[in-house]
């Protein structure tokens, strides 16, 4: 899920986007979904682009987005979803990997990347915590809300910092 935030028409957010589906295609992130804002009629005209596009008016509040992607029509075989705030000039293929990894090998439904001791994007939120999300006022609570279900992937390399507040001690820590 890359939430687009495109206020206009001019294609700004164009090549951020596009490399944001390219990293996440070439970690094999097969369903993607691209939650557009007001422009979200030329997205509809993006030959790069094959997933799912999701109009939606309210980016400003990334929490809003996320539980109509989930109340949508989310494919039978998906696990999760790996949040990806746009732009996200740091992802790279080996830090999307890094959380599907812990994903998959720690069963935790919430997977946090650190760099330098500080949480930052994407987050990957498993299908089992989606309940929660109507329970809480905005995805930085969504941790707090469920501490036993968090997963802190320890990264080399830089991540976006933004909207992620740290919080004190280790959950769980993976290099």
């Amino acid at each position: 899920m890359i939430l687009a935030a495109n206020e206009s028409a001019d294609g700004g957010w164009e090549p951020a986007a596009r490399n944001m589906v390219d990293v996440l295609r070439s970690a094999r992130v097969t369903d993607i979904v691209l939650v557009a804002g007001r422009a979200e009629n030329a997205l509809t005209q993006i030959p790069w682009f094959a997933g799912t596009i999701l109009p939606f008016s309210g980016l400003a509040e990334p929490l809003q987005a996320v539980r109509s992607v989930v109340a949508g029509s989310l494919p039978a075989s998906h696990h999760g979803i790996l949040i990806c705030p746009s732009p996200l000039p740091d992802l790279s293929q080996s830090v999307v990997v890094d959380l599907l990894q812990g994903f998959w090998t720690s069963k935790k439904n919430l997977i946090i990347p650190v760099y330098s001791g500080r949480r930052g994007y994407p987050i990957l939120i498993g299908q089992h915590l989606y309940s929660c999300l109507a329970r809480v006022s905005a995805l930085e609570t969504l941790a707090a809300s469920a501490p036993h279900e968090v997963l802190e992937v320890h990264l080399e390399e830089n991540i976006s910092h933004a909207g992620v507040p740290a919080t004190p001690g280790r959950m769980n820590e993976r290099s």
